[in-house]
């Protein structure tokens, strides 16, 4: 599987259309190949959002956990539409394009996969094959060919930015690498299905309840729920205001780097000069 292309429209921070080539390429008159396609910015010019377009293109829901619910799943999507710089110009649809080369009962192939969704509503899915659309595919169909190019149990170590390089060569516990290995082994699905045993288990509790008790078991879940989603997004304004700040210290250190170059370091140790000079 190749990647060539990405295309967001009112995706996170990209405003509008915009067209990614991800495609490497070799210089001309050298025939050494170039794979790697490396992306460098400041924090929140969008790194991560194009790799969390891929990952979305690619995963649908499974790209915000496995346990991710359906309406979970909508919410999430329409938090990632473009905020618009004016409450008039906030869009209300996005869409993520991936177009990319896989080798298919050995004939390679040109895939584009397509996804489009609208504040509140659930995505939309299709799929392309050399230009021509796939229209014997459904949603399902689609979302499964999708899921078998690359297991989503071992994504993370296909898809993952310099954060995830760094917390890997510093986490002296191995839990990082521990994780990994365990999900290209399969052996973290021992543990979701001991999850889904025990829910299926309260469930089980909860229907020989007393209909009051039902009434107010499931208002404390939707509570839960709500409780989880404003989490989220105040998880998400704090990484935001973190952003803000590092760039705010950014900017302080190099105008005091600056004013150090033409003086200022002098000009605050005068006064402690002045008076050593008093003295002698």
């Amino acid at each position: 599987m190749l990647i060539k292309q990405l295309v967001l429209r009112n995706f996170r921070v990209f405003n509008g259309t915009h067209v990614i080539d991800l495609a490497p390429r070799k210089r001309r008159n050298n025939d050494n190949p170039r794979p790697i396609v490396l992306f460098g910015g400041l924090n929140g010019a969008g790194k991560t959002s194009i790799l969390s377009a891929i990952r979305l293109a690619l995963y649908g829901r499974l790209a915000f956990g496995s346990g991710t619910q359906q309406q979970e799943y909508v919410e999430e999507l329409s938090a990632l539409i473009h905020n618009g710089s004016t409450t008039d110009e906030r869009p209300n649809e996005a869409s993520i394009e991936l177009v990319f080369t896989y080798n298919k009962g050995g004939h390679e192939a040109e895939f584009t996969v397509t996804r489009t969704w609208k504040k509140g509503k659930k995505d939309q899915l299709s799929l392309q094959q050399d230009d021509q659309l796939l229209e014997e595919l459904d949603y399902d169909q689609c979302q499964g060919f999708l899921n078998e190019l690359i297991p989503h149990g071992i994504a993370d170590l296909f898809f993952f930015d310099g954060e995830k390089i760094a917390e890997l060569a510093e986490d002296d516990s191995g839990n990082v690498l521990r994780t990994a290995v365990r999900r290209l082994l399969g052996l973290d699905l021992i543990a979701k299905l001991r999850n889904d045993l025990m829910i299926f288990v309260k469930r089980q509790q909860s229907s020989q309840l007393a209909d009051s008790q039902q009434q107010k078991l499931a208002e404390l879940e939707e509570q839960v729920k709500q409780f989880a989603f404003q989490t989220e997004h105040i998880l998400e304004k704090a990484d935001f205001a973190k952003i803000r700040f590092d760039l705010f210290s950014k900017e302080i250190n190099r105008y005091e780097a600056l004013l150090n170059a033409q003086g200022g370091a002098f000009a605050q140790t005068k006064a402690q000069e002045n008076r050593k000079s008093t003295l002698c």
